[in-house]
């Protein structure tokens, strides 16, 4: 039987800095899924950033969906407004401050699949921290990172996110309602999907004790082949 494949779409909401945005271009361009588009929610006066969203989209070729906001939208606003305008029949959050690896929607997509038939959403229980100043990788413990869900447009449309804290989704609503239908489909042990970053300037409300306290640090052969990545991905 031949596989089809829904079209996702991926919510990026960026604000003035160019190096995130490339780095989310690169991201999404080199995904292996083959039915894709990139919602990006952007200040609509930033011409900088729309001059580059423009430029992508032309040089590539590939599915983009603009969507301008006020200054003063919140996170939550701007994610929900994207995921209410997106054609997508599946959605997936796409924060530019983190790395995704080439599978990450092919692989989260097929295991919704292969869950069975009732299944309408994927999650990541462990994924990489990186924390560039220490230059140190570790693999999470088991967490419910709610970033990296993908999940049925339409669950999303009747379970909106409602509240984020210093930059961080903060709704357990939407997993409590998958979770009730048993329709959540989690995988435990793909960490190398989802490469979440701790800088200077990403880092929010998180610091060096939480990535070092409970996580398995990883070796250095793995530490060189992020930080590679990076070097492509910005």
């Amino acid at each position: 039987m031949r596989q089809t494949y829904p079209l996702i779409s991926c919510i990026c909401v960026i604000d003035n800095r160019i190096h995130l945005l490339k780095r989310a271009f690169a991201c999404f361009e080199t995904q292996n899924y083959p039915n894709k588009e990139l919602v990006i929610s952007y200040t609509d006066t930033d011409e900088e950033i729309k001059s580059e969203i423009n430029s992508f989209a032309e040089n590539t070729g590939l599915r983009i969906l603009k969507i301008g906001r006020d200054a003063e939208e919140t996170l939550v606003v701007s994610i929900n407004r994207s995921i209410a305008k997106c054609t997508g029949d599946y959605v997936c959050l796409w924060d530019s401050e983190n790395w995704y690896h080439p599978s990450r929607l092919s692989f989260q997509y097929l295991n919704i699949q292969d869950a069975g038939y009732h299944y309408e959403a994927s999650i990541l229980k462990r994924i990489i921290l990186f924390d560039s100043a220490h230059q140190k990788a570790y693999a999470s413990s088991p967490y419910i990172w709610i970033d990296s869900i993908l999940c049925n447009k339409e669950v999303f449309l009747t379970n909106p996110f409602t509240d984020s804290v210093n930059g961080e989704l903060k709704d357990e609503s939407l997993i409590e309602f998958l979770q009730s239908k048993k329709s959540l489909y989690f995988i435990e042990n793909s960490a190398f999907l989802y490469v979440r970053l701790y800088d200077e300037e990403t880092s929010g409300s998180w610091n060096y004790e939480f990535l070092a306290q409970g996580n398995e640090c990883l070796d250095e052969n793995i530490i060189q082949s992020i930080t590679s990545s990076l070097n492509i991905n910005t």
